[in-house]
């Protein structure tokens, strides 16, 4: 499975992937770089906004959760 981005902020510099994953998770509308990149597992800190803004749309499903972390999977077809 291809990864989108991880913890490693160097590898990426501050544009194209970065500045994409840096909109994604401070914006308000996500979905954009989402479908842009095909992204199907979202992996993120369970208080993350983007994390929240997923959990609320029928898009995504909650496929793991604890105190620390979210996964969610992105539903056929959307």
């Amino acid at each position: 499975m291809k990864v989108f981005i991880d913890g490693r902020g160097d590898p990426y510099g501050t544009t194209g992937v970065f500045k994409d994953y840096l909109s994604a998770t401070s914006d308000e509308n996500p979905e954009a770089v989402l479908d842009k990149y095909r992204v199907e597992y979202v992996l993120m800190p369970a208080d993350s906004p983007l994390v929240n803004f997923l959990k609320s749309s029928p898009m995504w499903k909650v496929q793991y959760s604890d105190e620390t972390s979210v996964l969610l999977h992105r539903s056929p077809g959307s």
